[in-house]
């Protein structure tokens, strides 16, 4: 006797509605664009990260905090990507002492 089971579709839960305030992200732009190269955009960008991060950080003070310890591996990544931009692909940075 063939066997029969029951298949129930079930929604993805609705992602949560993320409220910005209207004039935040054209601040944001407005501090972000009309910087004058990569690194200096880059460094704005790392900085709008790290300030999250720090309000993270006072939300939760233990740094095992899962959503503490999952948003800094976002600064840790702004942090390479400044990186990657103050020091392009090939190039070596070469300590000051040994540079005179």
């Amino acid at each position: 006797m063939p066997s029969f089971s029951a298949l129930y579709a079930v929604e993805d839960p609705p992602t949560p509605s993320v409220r910005v305030p209207a004039d935040v992200l054209p601040l944001v732009c407005e501090a972000e664009v009309p910087q004058a190269n990569e690194v200096t955009r880059g460094a704005v960008a790392t900085r709008l990260i790290r300030e999250i991060y720090d309000s993270l950080a006072w939300l939760h003070p233990e740094p095992s905090h899962p959503e503490r310890a999952s948003f800094q591996r976002v600064v840790d990544e702004a942090e390479a990507h400044q990186a990657r931009l103050e020091w392009p692909t090939g190039l070596t940075a070469v300590p000051l002492e040994v540079a005179r």
